[in-house]
């Protein structure tokens, strides 16, 4: 039978290429701050976040997160009279890697020629032998961003002892894309598809 990795392939050469797709360090930052106050008639309160997740996976993907929720509380000085307003907003966006074939990483004998050649470019050939090389996905796009917004205003007044009137609006909005290219040159070059 044909056997590249003991015929073709460098022998002394040893990469462990689980360590390689799944070694790496997934780094993660999350801050918040939050300011809140008031006086005897008013409160309020300020949040703000951010969130970024990074990949254990070869190359650069990561999804982030900010957010910002305000709220506010009035009465009036004869407690008649009131309003309460929040409000949230958040905007995401992911780029993560475009498909990886991953599980080629248990597959791979340890001296399977190197994937990338010094110029960074995909190795589709090692000495007249065609390579599958699972960092195609790095060519792959897939990113997506959302926004949403929710907010909410009441008001209310007391007309007489036990009466209240009330009223209530609110506002919601939604709106995410969604972008996924895979270029030929994530293909070797002697594929068909």
């Amino acid at each position: 039978g044909y056997a590249p990795e003991i015929l073709i392939f460098d022998t002394p050469k040893y990469t462990n290429w689980t360590q390689y797709f799944f070694g790496g360090t997934a780094k993660s930052t999350n801050a918040n701050l939050s300011i809140s106050g008031g006086s005897i008639n008013t409160n309020f309160s300020v949040n703000v976040g951010y969130r970024k997740d990074g990949n254990v996976f070869p190359g650069d993907f990561s999804a982030e997160r900010g957010s910002a929720a305000v709220n506010l509380h009035h009465n009036s000085n004869n407690r008649r009279f009131f309003v309460d307003f929040s409000s949230l907003q958040s905007i995401a966006s992911n780029n993560t890697p475009g498909t990886p074939s991953l599980l080629q990483a248990f597959t791979l004998p340890p001296n399977y020629p190197d994937l990338l050649d010094p110029e960074g470019n995909l190795v589709w050939q090692y000495k007249g032998v065609n390579l599958t090389n699972p960092l195609s996905y790095l060519e792959r796009i897939y990113q997506s961003k959302n926004f949403s917004i929710n907010g909410q205003l009441q008001l209310g007044y007391e007309i007489a002892r036990g009466l209240h009137i009330k009223s209530s609006m609110g506002y919601s909005r939604m709106q995410g894309s969604e972008r996924s290219l895979t270029p030929r040159a994530s293909y070797a070059p002697n594929s068909t598809t």
